[in-house]
């Protein structure tokens, strides 16, 4: 009732929290007005000192808990430094998640209770996530955890990086990678690209198209870099688009000066070591003398890997059945940023798939037909 009396006097936001977080002590509304009146002068109530001064004259007890909650503070991810509340739990979980405002409630306060109960003064947001996140898997609500992960890197890990002077490639490729694997695909899907079954050529950069890739049956370097400036500058679909530099084109002067002057604008990859380019050694495909098209992505699926872990048609039949329905759902999730491109698929191990089932590979090409393979190799 209080906080409805304070808000409708004007009373400032920032007061109406600490009313909030009075109320949740046990203040009574004349102890909350008390305080009101003391620190209003001056925006007084913005200092926690001063709070305390007021609740002390009033109640001495209610003071003394008073200093002990409020002496936690938080460290944002943005860098700024507030007081621990546990509305901003509530909050996020029913932002990011699904579940209801009394469960998020009760969880906010169960994480609440966990950290008062340490002496730290100082904590992080991303360790109160972390409590959070413990709590949902404690109470076995893996989709919800799911949707609440924090994705990252290791201190360590992003010391290496610095180390090795990539650290913007290296951090971004596994937050990204992190990212398609537990929220773009499927659990099982996920599963086995970790296990070895498959993988995306360009799962840590999923939001853009894999390679527009200029590929030549002909020396012309001329022709090339024509038919080159030509597609970017009139066939453009994507704010930066990613080109393929042929292998025998990596030591070219005039290919190595566009490049210099385009990196800011376009991504470069190539199988060989051109400065400024990334290296991939993922086989795209060849055209005519000067032609260009969009890869939406590489799947790479390897039967091989598969049938050593299966022991009959019927059980490969069932993880590509998997494996096609995580490929679908990347397409889906590629189709919000990339409008056009292809999605090829390359089929490895065929033959000693074949050999290990005891079947014959057309048996074997025929379960992978549903991932419309460019080509089986």
């Amino acid at each position: 009732m209080v906080c409805i009396l304070i808000s409708l006097m004007g009373v400032p936001e920032k007061f109406l929290s600490v009313a909030e977080k009075l109320r949740e002590m046990g203040a009574t509304n004349i102890e909350i007005a008390y305080v009101w009146d003391r620190t209003k002068e001056n925006e007084g109530y913005k200092d926690d000192a001063k709070i305390h001064a007021a609740l002390k004259e009033i109640n001495p007890e209610l003071a003394e808990r008073f200093y002990r909650e409020m002496r936690i503070k938080v460290w944002r991810t943005d860098f700024r430094q507030e007081h621990f509340n546990r509305r901003r739990i509530v909050e996020s979980l029913l932002r990011e998640t699904k579940i209801t405002r009394g469960l998020a409630e009760r969880i906010a306060k169960e994480v609440e209770e966990k950290i008062r109960s340490t002496d730290a003064s100082v904590i992080t947001s991303p360790l109160i996530r972390e409590l959070v996140l413990a709590r949902l898997i404690e109470m076995g609500m893996t989709e919800e955890y799911s949707r609440y992960m924090r994705l990252g890197i290791p201190m360590y890990d992003l010391e290496r990086a610095m180390e090795r002077g990539d650290v913007e490639k290296s951090v971004l490729d596994k937050i990204l990678t992190q990212y398609t694997l537990f929220e773009v695909l499927p659990q099982r899907a996920a599963e086995h690209i970790l296990e070895g079954f498959w993988d995306i050529a360009g799962k840590s950069r999923p939001h853009l198209p894999y390679a527009q890739a200029f590929v030549m049956r002909t020396p012309s370097r001329k022709a090339w870099l024509r038919g080159f400036m030509e597609y970017l500058t009139e066939h453009r679909f994507v704010d930066r688009p990613s080109v393929n530099i042929p292998a025998n084109m990596g030591d070219d002067p005039t290919v190595l000066d566009i490049v210099d002057a385009l990196r800011e604008k376009v991504i470069f990859w190539s199988e060989a070591d051109v400065p400024g380019a990334r290296k991939s050694s993922v086989p795209l495909y060849s055209f005519g003398a000067v032609d260009a098209k969009t890869v939406g992505d590489v799947f790479i699926v390897r039967a091989d890997k598969m049938a050593e872990r299966v022991n009959s048609l019927q059980s490969l039949e069932v993880v590509v059945s998997e494996v096609e329905e995580g490929a679908e759902e990347y397409k889906k999730f590629k189709e919000r940023f990339v409008k056009r491109g292809e999605f090829l698929t390359v089929v490895k191990g065929v033959e000693q798939a074949s050999k290990k089932l005891l079947v014959g590979e057309d048996r074997v090409k025929g379960i992978f037909e549903g991932l419309k393979p460019f080509k089986f190799v």
